[in-house]
């Protein structure tokens, strides 16, 4: 194929960043548009809550701190998390040499290949599910005891919390806010007057995707994404062109981030991804589990437009519903006392229907 044809191609794609430029859309939210993932921050799929699954210590935490974890997406219960996606799309590079010769396919795959645990490492995801009363979300989160489905409001995006001021061991305050704040089409921000650069990225709840027919669809849209950059570039004017490469695809095909193993679908599991919250040392926290030391971030409602916060306020927690127990009258009369004494007490508090004991 020629570069004539590269882009008859891909004019649509030419059309796609016309509309972009005009409506202010971000590539990432088409991205979801044109493959059919659900944006659920309107309501649509979850009734506007995420519900959360959680012991009772972890429910503590959130009410006493109001503050919720992500853990790293490299330390997830599927092992295979953050991978899926980006394995099928090599895949799908590969099986179009035919088409495109080895020299692009082995542009492509530099574009969009990395290490893919260390990537899954800088990233952290909150989870939740559209399904408020399920029992094995309940048992799995909550052991033997009582545990709770904490029901988030889907509208209002949660952010990174600041933990310091200045890394371990410095003197002083350097991470002194700028009087300017940047933020880019990705949906980045950056203090622009900041002594040290802070780079945060949030995201609405997002529906994640087992069905393979949608999967297949995430994966050609991010290929021919990447299609339609390598055009450009060979668009470019000769004495340009030499100085320029596909980049790093990494924020661009997030999407891909969303896939996941049909093994997990009950779980009907939507999550807040944040791709990118640096420096380290002002947001990671780390705690003790079962694969030694996890990494963790700490999620509030938003004090700023700055893309963090720099103080932990209350919750977008709309709705609490407790696991099946024997002593439900107890349960929810502790659990409103509980949101009661934390402010939360405009929280609707209810009891799972399973008839399980």
């Amino acid at each position: 194929m020629n570069d004539e044809d590269f882009q008859d191609r891909f004019a649509v794609e030419a059309e796609h960043r016309a509309q972009w430029s005009e409506s202010g859309w971000v590539p990432t939210d088409f991205f979801y548009e044109a493959t059919g993932m659900e944006d659920v921050s309107s309501g649509a799929g979850s009734k506007g809550l995420a519900w959360h699954y959680a012991p009772p210590t972890a429910l503590l935490g959130i009410l006493q701190n109001n503050v919720v974890w992500a853990g790293s997406a490299a330390l997830m219960n599927d092992y295979k998390e953050l991978r899926i996606g980006a394995t099928a799309l090599r895949s799908h590079i590969t099986s179009q040499e035919g088409m495109l010769g080895s020299h692009v396919v082995s542009q492509f795959l530099d574009a969009v290949s990395g290490n893919d645990n260390a990537r899954a490492h800088q990233r952290f995801i909150l989870s939740g599910s559209s399904d408020g009363d399920n029992l094995t979300l309940f048992r799995n989160y909550g052991g033997q005891m009582v545990s709770y489905a904490v029901g988030f409001d889907t509208s209002i995006r949660l952010v990174p919390l600041q933990q310091r001021t200045s890394p371990p061991g410095a003197s002083g305050n350097v991470a002194v806010p700028g009087t300017a704040i940047e933020i880019d089409e990705r949906g980045f921000s950056r203090l622009a007057f900041s002594p040290v650069q802070i780079h945060t990225a949030t995201r609405s709840w997002r529906s994640v995707v087992y069905d393979r027919d949608q999967t297949s669809k995430l994966v050609e849209r991010a290929f021919n994404l990447l299609h339609y950059d390598y055009v450009q570039l060979l668009a470019a004017p000769d004495h340009v062109r030499p100085h320029l490469t596909l980049g790093n695809y990494d924020i661009r095909l997030e999407a891909l981030d969303f896939i996941k193993s049909t093994s997990f679908q009950d779980e009907r599991e939507l999550r807040i991804m944040i791709p990118i919250a640096r420096p380290s040392w002002m947001f990671v926290r780390f705690r003790p589990g079962s694969l030694g030391v996890l990494p963790y971030i700490e999620l509030t409602s938003p004090d700023s437009p700055n893309g963090y916060a720099k103080k932990a306020t209350k919750l977008p927690i709309r709705h609490i519903r407790i696991s099946p127990t024997p002593y439900p009258e107890e349960a929810q009369a502790s659990l409103t006392q509980l949101l009661a004494d934390h402010g939360y007490e405009d929280v609707e508090v209810s009891v799972s229907d399973i008839p399980f004991r």
